[in-house]
């Protein structure tokens, strides 16, 4: 006698099939999440490499606001020549998954200046979580070192 499925061992193997399903389609977007968080670290640790090497150079620090100014090129924020630039310290400047530039930012507390870099996130606003998240990443605490 040939049997078959019932109907309930047909829901059951339906049913854990989408529990499958929908396990997987959720897993490789959390990866690709952390892997974006991961490469804009990197980038913005390349920048911030990029500008202790130049002061370490010339005693110049990156133009806030600044797309690499003085990174890539010998140019001081007044375009002036940098005496002793010894670049360029970027191939180019580096740009974050969004195809958007990373930012060079300083703060000014109650005499220490903040140096860094930020990156505001798949969204471009402040605030946010997993990739709409700010990123910042400090280059000096003061920049009169």
């Amino acid at each position: 006698m040939i049997r078959g499925f019932t109907f309930l061992e047909l829901i059951l193997v339906v049913f854990i099939m989408f529990v499958l399903f929908g396990a997987m389609q959720y897993l490789p977007r959390e990866k690709k999440t952390d892997a974006i968080l991961v490469q804009i670290q990197a980038d913005m640790q390349k920048i911030k490499s990029a500008a202790l090497m130049l002061h370490a150079d010339t005693g110049y620090w990156p133009c806030v606001g600044s797309l690499g100014t003085s990174l890539i090129d010998d140019l001081d924020c007044s375009a002036n020549p940098i005496p002793n630039w010894n670049g360029p310290y970027l191939d180019e400047w580096e740009k974050d998954p969004w195809g958007r530039n990373y930012t060079i930012y300083e703060v000014n507390s109650a005499g220490i200046i903040l140096m860094g870099v930020k990156n505001l996130g798949k969204d471009n606003l402040v605030g946010g979580s997993g990739v709409n998240q700010d990123t910042l990443v400090t280059i000096t605490n003061n920049k009169a070192l």
